[in-house]
Order: structure tokens, then sequence, then C-alpha cells
């Protein structure tokens, strides 16, 4: 993969589809990398040129920061991507995230919304953690950095993909394994405490004038629908979709009507 040089940080990025064609980005779950949307590359490919990259931490770009206890912000990250697309020299662009791309998702738009055309939001968190969450996020960085991130990798598959997906899908089970377990400890720990230290205010939300696409996954413990639901009614005129079975990793488990929901919705763009 190639990589460019954005504040100090080497980002790793692969750019696929043909260069007429306008322009997808791609932000991933915590704890993986751009390679998690392989599922998702033809059915884009077909219609747009797409850049996937891997934030930073993450897959091949560098780990920043030698101070864990900062973190991460998403508001950094936002910029990440805003830079990342001005460097390789396109404007505006549509973007898909998932679980903790989907929060980039956000605060990309509240930052750089004359960049974006469309946003696909999936598998969100939004809103600000409350006390419960942030001292999950506080006791699994303790254990990261006790035990390094094999120790998430169980916990992880338990709540991203179904056990009948696992039972029946075990050497995309273990490609997912293998993709967290190769994560470095600080590019987790940074892109977690973000997590911990979002803060979307829900009236902001509110102003943005842009399509949004939610997208939930029936079963998602993580991202229920009903929190999925919420985020849809605070952005005006933002639609939802909701697929069937999935867990939070619903683009994997279910490729076919991830790809046919955020396909369809992108393309609409190309009559705005």
């Amino acid at each position: 993969m190639p990589s460019v040089r954005l504040d100090h940080t080497n980002f790793h990025y692969r750019l696929d589809g043909p260069e007429d064609r306008p322009l997808v980005v791609l932000s991933h779950a915590l704890s993986v990398s751009g390679a998690m949307w392989r599922e998702q590359l033809p059915a884009l490919t077909r219609h747009f040129r797409v850049l996937s990259y891997d934030m930073r931490g993450h897959g091949g770009t560098d780990a920043t920061g030698e101070d864990l206890t900062r973190g991460y912000t998403l508001e950094q990250m936002a910029d990440d991507v805003a830079e990342l697309v001005a460097k390789l020299g396109h404007g505006r662009f549509h973007f898909v995230g998932l679980s903790i791309g989907s929060m980039i998702g956000q605060v990309l738009a509240l930052r750089h919304i004359k960049m974006l055309d469309r946003l696909v939001l999936a598998c969100a968190g939004t809103g600000k953690p409350n006390a419960d969450a942030q001292k999950m996020w506080d006791d699994r960085v303790d254990a990261i950095a006790k035990d390094g991130v094999g120790s998430q990798v169980e916990g992880t598959l338990a709540r991203w993909l179904s056990p009948e997906f696992r039972a029946a899908q075990p050497e995309t089970t273990k490609w997912i394994a293998d993709l967290i377990r190769a994560t470095p400890a600080a590019g987790y720990i940074g892109a977690a405490l973000a997590i911990k230290r979002m803060d979307i205010p829900g009236a902001k939300l509110e102003t943005l004038r842009l399509p949004v696409l939610c997208i939930a996954g029936e079963k998602d413990p993580g991202a229920p629908v009903a929190a999925v639901s919420a985020l849809r009614d605070r952005i005006q005129g933002a639609r939802l979709t909701v697929i069937e079975g999935g867990y939070h990793l619903c683009n994997v488990e279910k490729p076919q009507p991830f790809n046919e929901a955020v396909t369809g919705f992108l393309l609409e763009g190309d009559a705005d």
C-alpha cells in the first residue's frame, strides 16, 4: 500500500476503481484496518473511485504519540481524513464509516461539511459516553496495557460477529482476529481514548444539511437499532437501513445487503 505523510504520521491507503468517478472514502472500525472493506470494494469500484485508509495507529499507519494517556481525538482523526483527501488531490467526496469510523464521519461533517456530498454512518455511536461506558474504556485500556491487544480478540469477535457466522466461517473469523491482534497497543489505546472522550452534541447534528444514511445491525450489541435510530432522528432527512441478522461488523457478516444499501444510496448522488 502507498503512504503519505501528514502531521508527522505516515498514513497507508489504497485507491481502487476508475479515476474519473466520484470519490468514496471508507473509514474502518477500531482495532482492524482498511482491509476490513474487502467485501465492499468489488461493489463500490463498479461505480466509484474508492479510498480506503488505515486510521492512525492501525494497519500500516503510524501509531503516533509517546504519551498513551493523551490518546487521539475524533477531531484529529476527522481532520486526518480531510487532509488525506486533499493531499491526494481530491475535493468533494462521499464518506462511509463504521463504528469509530462513523463517529469520525459525524465529526468530519461538523468540521468539513463543504467537502462532503453524502454520508453513511454504520453501527454508529454518538453523543457522549456515560460513566459506565467511560469506565469500560478505561478497563479495556488497562487490560491492553497489561496483556496486549490479544487480550481483546475473543471479546471483540463475540460483539462483532454472530455465533452462527463464527461457526460457519472460521477463515473469515480468523482473518478479523488476525487484524485485531496485529493492531499496535498504542494505536488501539489512542483510538479507544478518542471514543471515551467523544462529545458530539445532538444540537449540532441537527444543523447538518446533507444526505445521510444510517445503517444498523439488527442484533448489534454495541450500537443497537434504537441508538442508531436516535442518531437518524437527530439529522434532518436522514434515513435508516437495518441489516437483518447483522451484528456490529455487518459489512463482513452480511456484505450483500450492506453493499446494496450503501451503493444504492451513493448512486443517488449522481443525480444530485
